[in-house]
């Protein structure tokens, strides 16, 4: 049982390494610009995933049957926290680390958008996808107001401006709450037909666009210059001891199969793109945060599998 649903979920996380390698191949090409690169992010971010996230909530959210939706922002800042408390005495074993906050940062934020729904797409069927899709989305409310002011502090070294707290407001978390809010005053009925359809063509395109972009975004990334002490602590503290976490709360809470999925998953993952972004916003040097973003990846090829081949078999168990 253990080595059939690792190689299970194995292989969906190298469908999604597969993908991020075009990406990478492409920029490493430069068949994408830097420029043209940005202009996909952009896409993915302000028109696609938008699109995606409107047409999943509006088409498949039901707030009475789904009565404690508000959980999962709840449980989204639960494990920013988490990582953060996790991070912070990580550095104790490393009183020589190079930017202890970008350190924290990376163990406090994950990847809680694109890999999760790729992953979601690869190992259940439609009626469970669109049921855990709305969940990502639902926790990603919390993810995004928690990395654009605990992130910026951090990433930035508390190097903030005014203007910080207008990035919370960015158009998927707007996009969200639009939408939630259309479904709980019951305006989805109002929402012309027309519209309906491509709304999803467009999302459909948010997955494989973001993760090409994801890929392209590491080409640049120098994988020498990093003290090894401080990446080893890092990827002990996000790749293995925060999913640890994970299965040791939904074992305690015995969190329902679905849900306890979408705690798993989110604790697993590598850390966040969002931070990369920041760091570029605010012109820091961002090398540190791209290593993590690189390394956490990596390792996720093998922690990922194995943690959510131990979660499905406390279940079947």
């Amino acid at each position: 049982m253990f080595i059939s649903t690792f190689i299970t979920t194995f292989l969906a996380t190298l469908q999604v390494l597969f993908m991020g390698f075009v990406g990478y191949l492409l920029v490493k090409n430069r068949t994408i610009t830097e420029g043209g690169l940005s202009l996909l992010s952009q896409l993915v971010t302000n028109l696609f995933l938008p699109l995606f996230i409107f047409h999943e909530l509006t088409q498949h959210f039901n707030a009475e049957k789904f009565s404690l939706w508000w959980i999962l922002p709840l449980i989204s800042v639960g494990v920013t926290t988490a990582g953060f408390l996790l991070g912070r005495g990580m550095l104790l074993f490393d009183k020589e680390c190079q930017n202890k906050s970008q350190f924290v940062s990376l163990v406090s934020f994950q990847n809680s958008g694109f890999i999760p729904l790729i992953l979601i797409a690869a190992l259940f069927g439609a009626q469970e996808q669109s049921i855990l899709n709305v969940y990502i989305f639902l926790f990603c409310i919390g993810f995004n107001m928690s990395v654009w002011s605990l992130g910026v502090w951090l990433v930035t070294n508390a190097k903030i401006d005014k203007d910080q707290f207008k990035q919370i407001l960015n158009v998927p978390f707007v996009v969200t709450l639009v939408s939630l809010g259309i479904v709980c005053l019951g305006l989805v009925d109002l929402i012309p037909g027309i519209l309906i359809r491509p709304a999803k063509m467009f999302g459909d395109c948010t997955l494989p666009v973001s993760i090409i972009v994801v890929g392209g975004n590491l080409a640049g990334t120098n994988l020498h210059a990093f003290r090894k002490k401080s990446m080893a602590l890092f990827i002990l503290a996000k790749m293995i001891l925060l999913p640890l976490i994970a299965l040791l709360v939904i074992y305690v809470f015995k969190v329902g199969y679905l849900l306890g999925f979408i705690l798993m998953i989110e604790a697993a993952v590598p850390s966040a793109v969002s931070l990369s972004v920041i760091g570029r916003k605010y012109k820091v040097d961002g090398t540190m945060i791209n290593q993590g973003i690189f390394w956490s990846s990596m390792a996720g090829i093998i922690t990922i599998p194995l943690f959510l081949t131990l979660f499905s078999m406390m279940y079947k168990g």
